[in-house]
């Protein structure tokens, strides 16, 4: 094995966080507070790159690592949501209603779209917006634990109250549990 990120013995940082290997064999490791940690080759004497709010990442407090349809490497941070492209790196706007806060949990979609928790709700971006929505049938989209995406575009996202929203057809709606289930 190869030390990919080793914490300074005085330092009050700790991590890495999320670790992630895209499909080209590159490791990715968040840490919290002093950025991402990219790999380029676990074989290769090369280094590892270290990517920080300098490089164009939105905080240094890595939440969350995702790979998208297209090979893009979306970063959750305390301070938003970093694109990372072959080209460039670049904070993915949210709509102005939509705080661009503590991203900490995303999901790719088979349509392209990248899903986002943020403290309004759920942000939904694609290659030419992004959408908040901050209300389902059930009310409001608070505390949301878990987020899965399928391969046509369909959200599934739990919420810690134990309700399980789905977002399909362009409605987020509340799924209904069987008579006698009741969510934990």
């Amino acid at each position: 094995g190869r030390v990919l990120y080793q914490q300074q013995a005085r330092s009050l940082v700790t991590g890495p966080f999320p670790i992630a290997m895209d499909r080209r064999g590159r490791v990715w490791a968040g840490t919290n507070g002093e950025g991402l940690y990219l790999v380029e080759a676990l074989r290769s004497p090369t280094p590892a790159r270290r990517l920080t709010e300098l490089d164009g990442l939105s905080g240094s407090l890595v939440r969350e690592l995702l790979e998208d349809r297209d090979g893009n490497i979306w970063v959750g941070t305390q301070a938003g949501l970093t694109r990372i492209t072959e080209a460039s790196i670049r904070t993915a706007r949210a709509r102005t209603d939509a705080s661009a806060e503590n991203m900490t949990r995303l999901a790719a979609a088979g349509d392209g779209a990248v899903w986002a928790q943020s403290p309004n709700g759920l942000v939904r971006f694609t290659a030419r917006s992004s959408e908040l929505l901050s209300r389902s049938d059930a009310g409001p989209v608070t505390g949301i634990s878990a987020l899965h995406a399928g391969p046509t575009g369909t959200l599934w996202a739990g919420q810690v109250d134990g309700t399980v929203l789905q977002f399909a057809n362009g409605r987020l709606r509340r799924v209904a549990w069987p008579a006698g289930v009741q969510p934990a």
